[in-house]
């Protein structure tokens, strides 16, 4: 038994080298998501990692824990978060603002025609029209939440989302 105890220590020391060595490392340019998801940041009152934070903020904003974006690829929220801080000009591009209000359609994107339902806007198409779109909401905050018809609160969820 004794003379088994070095081995098995030797054995132990080198499957935990070879498993320190097989696990993949970023890219010299890219970053470490998985570090990065685990800084932590102060929101809503408490301290979180970053990845709370993100998906929190994605959710308020989209209503998904994820970003479709080209070629059948999803952003998580911690992707998006660090993509929206380091590249803002690729993260305005992204369509991340949902919009159900046909008249807000016609307003952002008069060649649609009648469109309904739920369609995403990028920040950049939507960035012409948001002092349209704050007055609107501005007007109709006001207004007591049982006085509001249901078509005009897509317009203060979508203000919140790009206030947010």
């Amino acid at each position: 038994m004794k003379k088994a105890v070095p081995w098995v220590a030797l054995f132990v020391l080198m499957l935990s080298v070879t498993v320190l060595m097989l696990r993949p490392t970023p890219s010299a340019g890219s970053f470490n998501l998985e570090e990065f998801a685990r800084l932590p940041v102060m929101m809503d009152g408490r301290v979180q990692p970053i990845e709370s934070a993100a998906r929190s903020a994605l959710l308020r904003i989209r209503q998904t824990p994820t970003l479709p974006v080209e070629g059948g690829r999803t952003l998580q929220s911690t992707e998006w978060l660090l993509e929206a801080l380091v590249k803002p000009h690729v993260a305005d591009g992204r369509a991340i603002f949902p919009v159900e209000d046909p008249d807000l359609h016609r307003d952002v994107d008069p060649a649609s025609g009648a469109v309904s339902g739920v369609r995403y806007y990028s920040f950049n198409q939507l960035a012409p029209k948001l002092e349209d779109i704050r007055k609107r909401g501005e007007e109709l905050s006001e207004l007591r939440a049982e006085d509001r018809r249901a078509a005009e609160r897509p317009v203060l969820t979508l203000l919140e989302a790009l206030v947010s």
